[in-house]
């Protein structure tokens, strides 16, 4: 009897932590979409203080972000995505929804993107039963 209660608490902590680990990667990734929005209104306010009176705002730094590749954009989401990785679509939404990336038009990355860089580099990632996965030490 012991041994049947004992599996049956394994189950459910086990069951548990799948949870938790989804929970949080969904989390995080809001945290780099925060992030991202604090940003922008960072370099808003920048440009209008800079617009409001140019001498005052002469030593802060205006600039563009730093430009993210999109295999860098989707390292990080996986980073958090836990043990069961990401459907292509999932990956893309992520980065999308965190905006982490942006080609150089302005447009989010398609799904085939999102493919093709993973086939690129196959270093950083891997694929098993249609998710997406960073490889160990990426």
């Amino acid at each position: 009897m012991k041994v049947d209660v004992l599996a049956e608490l394994t189950a459910a902590v086990g069951e548990q932590k799948t949870v938790v680990e989804s929970v949080l990667a969904k989390v995080r990734v809001e945290l780099d979409a925060c992030r991202s929005r604090c940003y922008e209104l960072e370099q808003a306010i920048l440009r209008t203080q800079a617009m409001l009176d140019p001498r005052a705002s002469g030593n802060e730094p205006i600039g563009r972000r730093p430009r993210v590749t999109l295999h860098e954009a989707m390292r990080g989401v996986l980073r958090n995505a836990g043990e069961k990785g990401l459907t292509g679509k999932e990956l893309r939404d992520a980065v999308v929804a965190g905006g982490l990336y942006l080609g150089r038009q302005g447009q989010p990355p398609s799904i085939n993107q999102i493919h093709a860089r993973a086939r690129n580099y196959g270093q950083l990632f891997e694929s098993r039963d249609g998710r997406f996965f960073l490889r160990p030490g990426s």
